[in-house]
C-alpha cells in the first residue's frame, strides 16, 4: 500500500495515533527517549 492511494482521512487515522504534545522533540536525543519508554513499560 502506498501513500497515495491512502484517502485523507485514512492518512489523519493513522496519523493521530500519537499523542499531540506540542513539544518540541530533540532528534539527537530521540535514543534516550526509547530508552525512559522502555524503563516505565518494565517498571
Amino acid at each position: 500500500m502506498s501513500l497515495d492511494s491512502l484517502s485523507s482521512n485514512a492518512f489523519k487515522s493513522l496519523r493521530r495515533q500519537l499523542p499531540m504534545t506540542r513539544a518540541k522533540l530533540e532528534w539527537t536525543k530521540i535514543a534516550a527517549y526509547q530508552v525512559g519508554a522502555e524503563i516505565s513499560r518494565t517498571g
